[in-house]
């Protein structure tokens, strides 16, 4: 009887009332998988109003299968931070492959422990990541953009070479650590860095600005620009919980300034999941 149902949803998709054509699409993608086979098919036909309206349900089904596997992991406190910025990744982009995502940070961390082995000191070591990803790479802060959602996505931030604070900084995080350094992420209020030690030696990263180099003082300094009091508590190592909180709430903010309902309810359940996890830890 499914079959039959679909078949039928199927020929309404290019129906001209456009009501009738949204409803056989939201139906479908209610059937979720079961109707995947049916769509691919559909995706392959010589109109190409049915090709865009099947392949935009197909993805919304994709879509719907990634938040729930996603809801699944935080629900049960599984944070690793890589994992999970590409799973929040393939919520937008379903059809996005993990392991490419990978390899890409993969070839970036090969040509970072070159640059660090090469480095006289601990602060070059530091710089290695900044002259390799800022440098040479371009990666560097949206200014212009600062809100748009694509700036929170590591795919994004891979393709589009910009981001914001907190995107950046994990970018140099999952690089780094690739290439065998000790980086992590630092939550100071309003602008997320990155950082790496070594026994005696600690730098900060503005990775916002092309990962430049802070030392302590520094690093106190552009604090206080921001009326911010230097406590000893900011430059502890971030928990995977705050991080991810911290991802989640931009991206809900972004998707509220855009006024992308459907996006910031997804979010919504998102953050759900994660308070959810971290009450049952």
């Amino acid at each position: 009887m499914q079959e039959n149902e679909i078949a039928a949803l199927l020929a309404l998709l290019d129906d001209e009332n456009p009501g009738v054509a949204t409803a056989a699409r939201g139906r479908l993608v209610a059937l979720g998988e079961g109707a995947l086979t049916a769509l691919n098919t559909a995706i392959a036909a010589d109109e190409p109003r049915l090709r865009n309206v099947a392949r935009a349900a197909r993805t919304a089904i994709l879509s719907q299968g990634a938040e729930a596997a996603f809801i699944e992991s935080l629900a049960r406190g599984e944070l690793d931070l890589e994992t999970v910025a590409i799973d929040l990744a393939r919520i937008e982009r379903p059809d996005l492959d993990p392991a490419v995502i990978r390899a890409r940070l993969d070839d970036l961390a090969d040509r970072v422990r070159s640059a660090a082995a090469e480095a006289m000191d601990a602060t070059g070591r530091a710089a290695a990541l900044g002259a390799v990803l800022g440098d040479e790479e371009g990666f560097h802060g949206n200014a212009e953009d600062y809100y748009h959602p694509h700036n929170s996505y590591l795919d994004w931030v891979l393709d589009r070479k910009k981001g914001i604070p907190i995107s950046l900084s994990l970018l140099y995080v999952f690089v780094g650590r690739r290439a065998g350094l000790d980086v992590f992420g630092v939550a100071f209020p309003r602008h997320f860095v990155a950082a790496y030690r070594e026994p005696g030696f600690t730098a900060y990263l503005d990775a916002f600005h092309g990962g430049k180099v802070l030392d302590r003082k520094q690093a106190e300094v552009m604090l206080e620009q921001q009326n911010l009091p230097a406590h000893a508590s900011l430059f502890t190592e971030a928990a995977p919980y705050d991080i991810v909180r911290r991802m989640l709430a931009n991206l809900a903010y972004a998707y509220r300034d855009r006024k992308a309902v459907a996006q910031a309810a997804r979010i919504g359940r998102l953050q759900a999941a994660l308070e959810g996890g971290r009450a049952r830890a």
